[in-house]
């Protein structure tokens, strides 16, 4: 059985997620997590100050996680940007971790945006930096600033929406998000 050194932040942030796509956020609370976790709420003190410290470390790590390291893995993919374009369609159209909640993790976070000031900070930080980026890949292949940021908005949109209908077995994302960037490059 766990104990409260034995579990580390990222056990009560995965469970955080877990929780928040099921259940939203106001499910997100120290009782029901440690009992998903078979541990006291003594254990997730030994981690966090307080059910905000926790909300606020899940976006960190959602940031890190979903942006930041993407970035890192595309950046470091040989190839011309066209070729990164494409490792990152592939990278983002992998299913999401069934520790973070699967493919519903993102749009949940979204619905969370809409009602607290804090997520809707952290969802805005990240669209920009996403959105800069996919448009800083479509410059290097020689677009326009104007064409680039709308193929960057129109390839994120996809995204946002494919997302939207995670639930859906008859969408393959790659398939869908890579027909999008293909149309975009040869335009």
């Amino acid at each position: 059985m766990p104990t409260a050194t034995s579990l580390r932040p990222l056990d009560w942030i995965q469970a955080g997620f877990r929780t928040l796509t099921t259940d939203g956020v106001d499910r997100v609370k120290v009782e029901p997590l440690a009992q998903s976790l078979g541990v006291s709420k003594g254990s997730f003190y030994w981690h966090f100050k307080d059910r905000n410290a926790l909300l606020s470390d899940m976006l960190q790590h959602w940031h890190e996680a979903a942006t930041e390291l993407i970035i890192t893995v595309v950046e470091q993919a040989e190839g011309s940007a066209q070729s990164r374009l494409r490792t990152l369609v592939q990278r983002v159209s992998d299913p999401a971790p069934a520790a973070y909640g699967g493919d519903g993790v993102e749009p949940a976070i979204r619905a969370w945006a809409r009602h607290d000031a804090r997520a809707r900070d952290a969802v805005e930080r990240v669209d920009t930096q996403r959105i800069d980026y996919v448009q800083s890949l479509f410059r290097e292949v020689g677009f326009s600033k104007a064409v680039s940021r709308h193929h960057a908005n129109t390839l994120y949109a996809t995204l946002i929406g494919l997302d939207t209908l995670s639930g859906r077995t008859d969408i393959n994302r790659v398939k869908s998000l890579s027909g999008v960037l293909e149309a975009l490059l040869s335009h």
